[in-house]
């Protein structure tokens, strides 16, 4: 080949396709950075967002028990999603959320859709998050809940715990007992999920209960 044609291929084919190619991949590359900034701001302003128009506050409500008695025809009942008190464990308050939803339930116990209300015969189920639980793994038996509602206060005694493995087994766990409170969490203390639940199993001492 001679030294012109040489150098036609050199700079009029192989210089632009190499230029090409580069520019092509650069392209992509902006491109792609641009879309994942683009989707994860959306997500975020969007989950901001979602969590803000979700979470609602129970209004207090002063009842005076008669008889240390609130009927429950008396009370205001609210939907999913909504804060309607809090728990306190060793002088520290957590809120408590009726039926959250996996964004609104986070840095909650969570009233599941199984649950009676606090006070009320049966048992309250609250599921709180593994990264959450530290305080509720910390609790022993005779340790104090308070649980203070938009429509009064309750005082549940830990029983014991149990080690409970499916769904069936939780919602069976406190039937030794008369007016109950559950708080389970993941028993794993690593990453991903475990296979059974950690149960705090707790007893209504306080004299006010709900009725229907």
């Amino acid at each position: 080949m001679k030294h012109s044609e040489e150098k036609f291929v050199k700079h009029g084919v192989v210089i632009p396709l190499i230029i090409a190619v580069l520019i092509t991949a650069l392209f992509f590359a902006v491109y792609n950075i641009s879309i994942k900034s683009y989707v994860f701001k959306e997500r975020e302003f969007s989950l901001s967002n979602y969590t803000y128009s979700q979470v609602k506050e129970a209004e207090q409500q002063n009842i005076t028990p008669s008889d240390n008695q609130i009927k429950k025809s008396e009370l205001t009942l609210y939907d999913n999603n909504t804060v309607i008190g809090n728990a306190v464990i060793n002088d520290s308050s957590t809120p408590i959320i009726l039926n959250g939803n996996d964004v609104n339930g986070a840095g909650r116990f969570n009233i599941t859709d199984f649950s009676n209300l606090p006070g009320e015969a049966g048992c309250v189920y609250m599921y709180c998050n593994k990264k959450d639980s530290a305080g509720i793994k910390m609790l022993t038996e005779g340790d104090i809940i308070s649980v203070e509602t938009y429509y009064g206060i309750f005082d549940y005694e830990m029983r014991e715990s149990q080690l409970v493995d499916n769904d069936s087994n939780l919602k069976k766990c406190a039937d030794a007992y008369g007016r109950s409170m559950v708080i389970y969490t993941d028993d794993n203390n690593g990453y991903g999920l475990g296979n059974s639940y950690y149960a705090v199993i707790a007893e209504l001492i306080s004299n006010d209960v709900v009725v229907e």
